[in-house]
């Protein structure tokens, strides 16, 4: 059994991501895949998380929604197919809705 975790610039753009699916895929042994925040995003997360306690709500939005749109990019580069896209779109919009309300 492999354990393969990856996280920050291995899964920090579409080009990277796929890059791990390849590995992952590329093993035939049984294994369990960790993946973790893409580059950038614990830095993010912990900046909105100070804007907020400091009572600067809207440098805290805007960073969420810079992040968002990061995001979109990466699944825009990422999947071909408009289903998977739109799916991941869908998911993406109700993530960082939460972290707006």
């Amino acid at each position: 059994m492999l354990v393969l975790k990856f996280g920050g610039t291995s899964v920090g753009s579409a080009e990277n991501m796929r890059k791990v699916a390849n590995i992952i895929l590329s093993e035939s042994t049984s294994k369990i895949v960790v993946l973790s925040a893409m580059s950038g995003t614990t830095n993010n997360l912990v900046k909105i998380v100070s804007q907020i306690k400091n009572e600067e709500n809207s440098g805290a939005v805007l960073e969420v929604e810079q992040m968002h749109m990061k995001y979109l990019e990466v699944i825009d580069e990422l999947f071909y197919e408009r289903n998977y896209f739109v799916g991941a779109e869908v998911l993406l919009k109700n993530i960082f809705s939460q972290l707006l309300s």
